[in-house]
């Protein structure tokens, strides 16, 4: 099977009580869109009607490349997430507390949030604030000690977070966000603002004390001032690197060969992406999986248009 052309998978929608109607209008309401993950359907390009795991597993370095250091699966999650209401304080764990506490197979998760839309006064909260000592999870009133201590700060469109596994966290509503991720979905519930502990959403304050990483820092980064048609760095870390391009007349700086299988989505306007032999045009919210030997292509779009760019991190 020849990798030389895009992968489109299929979209899936996710139901969370804290959803909004920004993403899909639906009740129960959809607080996220998985863009691109692992066990996505390939519905156009090479493999279609496989998953990108099983695509992974299968064909390995000749779909990501050989800059991805773990290729036993997709290594991304790409999603959108709209926040009407508070999701809980939580923590993610890193990948030798997931081994630890879920399993041999168990992957962490760093995360990186871009900011799409926030109304006046949006906030999150990230980080402690202050020292803690986590002794104090062993406290039923625990949680009015966490979020008092977590750090709150307000959010723009534009800013971008990078939360590594380990980070005490929390979303706050009004706000639309792009969230690139390790492959997990782990996530462990401190405090659910009053909603009731269920089977669907249990608290999982044991495994967060073992999980939380208190001397974590976070702050958003505004977006720089863009260069049009040129890459701008957003967030390098160990598990990926996320980079945006605003797009005008001009076709934008040219994919790197070699760089490994990426995963690029406009979030605002148009794009229009061609190769050898090739051509896709992405609307805003859509995503196409680029493997690692698609070869040159050429980027363009209308003028202000946005496209971000999730792709293996920085060799060490």
């Amino acid at each position: 099977m020849r990798f030389d052309r895009p992968v489109r998978v299929a979209s899936r929608d996710v139901e969370r009580v804290w959803g909004g109607q920004r993403l899909r209008p639906a009740d129960p309401p959809v607080g996220e869109v998985w863009l691109v993950s692992g066990d996505a359907e390939i519905i156009a390009g090479p493999g279609v009607g496989k998953t990108l795991d099983a695509t992974v597993q299968m064909h390995g370095a000749e779909f990501l490349g050989r800059a991805w250091p773990r290729a036993d699966r997709f290594p991304l999650l790409v999603k959108l997430i709209d926040a009407a209401g508070w999701l809980s304080l939580q923590v993610h764990p890193d990948d030798a507390r997931a081994i630890a506490l879920e399993g041999p197979d168990a992957r962490g998760k760093s995360e990186a949030w871009h900011v799409l839309e926030a109304a006046p006064g949006a906030e999150v909260m990230a980080g402690f604030d202050k020292p803690v000592e986590l002794s104090v999870l062993d406290h039923p009133d625990a949680h009015g000690t966490l979020v008092s201590a977590t750090r709150r700060f307000g959010v723009r469109p534009g800013d971008t977070l990078y939360l590594p596994a380990g980070t005490i966290h929390a979303l706050g509503p009004d706000v639309v966000l792009y969230e690139v991720q390790q492959p997990s979905d782990i996530t462990y519930r401190i405090y659910d603002w009053g909603r009731a502990p269920s089977e669907a959403r249990p608290l999982h304050v044991v495994q967060a004390r073992a999980a939380i990483h208190p001397a974590i820092r976070v702050a958003p980064v505004p977006l720089p001032e863009p260069a049009a048609g040129q890459w701008v760095d957003l967030v390098t870390c160990p598990h990926f690197r996320l980079d945006m391009v605003t797009l005008d007349d001009e076709p934008a700086l040219p994919y790197r060969e070699g760089d490994g299988c990426h995963v690029l989505t406009v979030v605002g306007g148009v794009a229009t992406i061609s190769g050898d032999g090739w051509g896709e045009r992405l609307g805003r919210h859509e995503s196409l999986v680029m493997p690692a030997r698609i070869g040159k292509y050429v980027l363009r779009g209308e003028p202000g248009s946005r496209v971000l760019r999730a792709a293996p991190p920085v060799p060490a």
